[in-house]
């Protein structure tokens, strides 16, 4: 278990002002090949929004580890409209991975 003084609770007050009315969303797919995840996380309400893709191999041994990753983006949108530009970018990402990975 990791720690840090934001367990403390004036930084947790502090953190959940700022991640009001923010969103995070993610979507997971697999099959007997692949495990795929993107992330979706507004980290300012309507001013910073974070996407993430990853595609891992599966295999038997458990959890996977960076070693595994096939398939890595990672996106930062700012402004009026990063929402809206964060969320094209995510499903631009999943259209990818499906094509790439999914598809039979």
């Amino acid at each position: 278990m990791l720690a840090d003084d934001s367990d403390q609770l004036q930084s947790n007050s502090t953190l959940d002002k700022e991640l009001q009315g923010c969103s995070f969303i993610k979507e997971t797919r697999e099959n007997n090949e692949y495990v795929s995840e993107i992330r979706y996380e507004e980290q300012k309400h309507n001013r910073l929004v974070f996407v993430e893709a990853m595609v891992f191999a599966r295999h038997g041994r458990g959890e996977n580890t960076e070693e595994d990753i096939l398939y890595f983006r990672r996106q930062r949108f700012e402004g009026f409209f990063c929402k809206g530009e964060a969320a094209r970018y995510a499903r631009t990402l999943k259209t990818e991975i499906d094509r790439k990975y999914f598809s039979q």
